[in-house]
């Protein structure tokens, strides 16, 4: 059995948006959090802080309190709803009053924007530090960088895709897009701040394009969809993914080389399933 040894989750970071945009509802289940991050037989407080960040300022602090009785949370479920008056973040910071977790990972989360007169929009959530992926990735190829393969524009359509970058760290960070097209732009984050960089001057009208977002510091990346002439109507909203340092070959030796060839051979000729 692992032994909790945590008595915090890393922050949990959520983007805000301007009410033209729509309101944010967030709907976070600690009882599924303390479920798979922590000691099942806990009982003492949960305190939950959000901090709403925009322009480098904290706009405003909320803390909530939990009791937990042999793993049992009362009234489990945090809500919030949040209409911000411009682009910025919200970091949520999940404490207990004893080590009760075992591992340095929030579990994933959701958010809502729901736009008036248009519908919902998910809204995933990021992790503000001690995210395995990109920890691996900056040891195995000592850069920041993320990636997304499915940027598009059609200005016929007045479809628009922009990236949102939110940088809640201590400094002043140098984000560069470059997609594949081969033209590229950067974009100067500000601490605890939240930018908009419009991708149109780097993509093609009507044709698919990858992009990938490298920084000097890790920086919190989305893809938005939204109308061309108003960057508030958007209609789609996604995260992008870490570019994987991971290898994709391994050297083997002739034995094992013959036996995938033969396993290869086998499945080609329907003789063999797996």
């Amino acid at each position: 059995m692992t032994q909790p040894v945590f008595h915090y989750l890393p922050p949990i970071i959520l983007p805000l948006f301007p009410r033209q945009a729509g309101t944010l509802s967030i709907d976070y289940d600690l009882q599924h959090v303390l479920h798979v991050r922590g000691n099942t037989q806990f009982t003492g407080q949960l305190r939950i802080t959000s901090r709403h960040f925009s322009d480098g300022t904290l706009l405003a602090e909320d803390i909530a309190e939990k009791t937990v009785e042999h793993g049992q949370v009362s009234d489990p479920l945090y809500r919030r709803e949040i209409a911000a008056d411009a682009f910025g973040y919200l970091e949520l910071h999940i404490e207990a009053t004893a080590p009760v977790f075992h591992k340095l990972l929030s579990p994933p989360g959701y958010a809502i924007l729901n736009r008036e007169n248009f519908g919902s929009i998910i809204v995933t959530s990021d992790q503000k530090y001690a995210n395995p992926r990109i920890i691996d990735q900056i040891r195995a190829t000592g850069e920041f960088c993320m990636v997304h393969t499915s940027g598009f524009m059609d200005r016929q359509a007045q479809l628009a895709t922009s990236l949102l970058l939110i940088n809640p760290y201590e400094k002043t960070l140098l984000a560069r897009i470059v997609a594949s097209t081969g033209r590229r732009c950067q974009a100067r984050v500000a601490a605890r701040t939240a930018v908009v960089v419009a991708l149109e001057p780097i993509l093609d009208d009507q044709a698919w394009a990858t992009y990938m977002v490298g920084a000097t510091n890790r920086v919190l990346t989305y893809d938005l969809r939204h109308h061309m002439a108003d960057p508030l109507q958007i209609y789609s909203m996604d995260h992008l993914d870490v570019f994987s340092g991971v290898g994709t070959h391994r050297p083997v030796d002739m034995r094992e080389y013959a036996r995938a060839a033969s396993r290869r051979f086998l499945r080609e000729t329907r003789l063999r399933i797996a």
